[in-house]
């Protein structure tokens, strides 16, 4: 029971042996060198197929021609012009008897052009829109083995693998990615390459071609450069004050000032600059910046407050200008009773009686 077992074992190996198209026990292996084939549209081709004993090998295939060497074959093309085929290497027994094996073959051939475009749309878009982004391969063959890549710039979106083509022929194909769109994204480059995945057997590294840069225009609604709220700004009377409203926005935006105080010509210009700060100035400003996208409003009080250093000064002034008085005062003072002795200012006024002459000779 078992050799009988073994015995279908090796007869269902036989079967599968890659050398043989006829199972009959005659047949040898057939070694084809390549044993895959890749290459591309128009290229030179050249596969060898060997045998043990001295047989007369035989190509059957739709383009090129062979030579018989020995036990062995050599198949050749100076250009491939086919884009399906199976050719085989076989030979012939002296009882009739035909083995052969097959070679497997893929033929290439890289895109023409790749390019990428929005579906549906053309010019600038609008934040946190959606759209859709289509990457075209034109003429690429085997359609199957083709990997479609999108990028914004050195960040990869997603891939895409292509559905298969029984024909082989070369085709046109159209892949697709949803994005929603940012502010972030002007100016941002987006792309996509095509890749033909060809395996161990095909050219390293795979031939890629590389879309043009779709480089998006966005537009976005105002957004305040500083934070929102309304801002606090303390000045002296006198200083100059700079109020800025500045936004980021594409298309530009426009400004709009409403101050506390009348103005006769409007104020078009994201700094509002006040160049010499006085009461009137007091109060809230509102600016409002916008484009048609949108608006970003912002509020500031200004409070004036009173210089002080000129009172300061004037105080100071004054007091010194008081002390300088006193002191003087005393200084003329004091000089006048050491130089003159001690008298009383009314003594002076009402002179003695009989000795007025007397007193002003001797001073007493």
């Amino acid at each position: 029971m078992d050799l009988w077992l073994l015995s279908l074992a090796l007869f269902t190996v036989s079967l599968w042996q890659p050398g043989c198209g006829n199972t009959g026990s005659k047949c040898e292996t057939l070694v084809i060198s390549p044993t895959t084939l890749t290459v591309k549209h128009g290229d030179l081709l050249n596969v060898s197929c060997e045998v043990r004993s001295h047989q007369k090998l035989r190509w059957e295939a739709p383009l090129g021609r062979y030579y018989e060497n020995g036990r062995k074959s050599l198949w050749t093309a100076p250009k491939v012009t086919e884009w399906k085929m199976a050719p085989r290497c076989y030979y012939t027994t002296a009882d009739g008897e035909q083995c052969w094996s097959l070679l497997n073959v893929t033929v290439y051939k890289p895109p023409d052009s790749v390019s990428i475009s929005y579906v549906n749309h053309s010019g600038p878009v609008q934040e946190g829109h959606q759209y859709t982004l289509r990457c075209r391969v034109e003429d690429v063959a085997p359609v199957e083995k083709l990997i479609v890549t999108f990028h914004r710039g050195n960040a990869k979106l997603g891939s895409a693998q292509s559905r298969t083509n029984p024909e082989s022929k070369p085709v046109n194909e159209t892949f697709t990615v949803n994005i929603t769109s940012s502010k972030e994204d002007d100016g941002v480059q987006y792309w996509c390459e095509a890749r033909l995945d060809l395996g161990p057997q095909g050219p390293m590294p795979p031939p890629v071609v590389r879309s043009q840069s779709l480089t998006p225009t966005v537009y976005y609604k105002p957004q305040r450069l500083q934070q929102s709220g309304t801002h606090a700004v303390v000045v002296t009377e006198g200083e100059t004050v700079q109020l800025n409203c500045s936004a980021d926005a594409n298309p530009a935006p426009a400004y709009a000032w409403k101050p506390p105080y009348s103005s006769s010509t409007p104020i078009a210009d994201g700094v509002l600059t006040i160049s010499s700060a006085a009461f009137e100035h007091k109060g809230q400003y509102t600016c409002v910046a916008s484009n048609d996208q949108g608006n970003a409003t912002v509020e500031f009080y200004v409070d004036v407050r009173v210089d002080l250093q000129p009172i300061l000064a004037g105080l100071v002034a004054l007091t010194l200008a008081i002390l300088l008085g006193v002191c003087v005062f005393v200084f003329m003072s004091h000089y006048r009773q050491t130089r003159t002795g001690r008298y009383r200012f009314r003594d002076v006024l009402h002179f003695r009686k009989g000795n007025d002459v007397a007193w002003l000779k001797n001073g007493t």
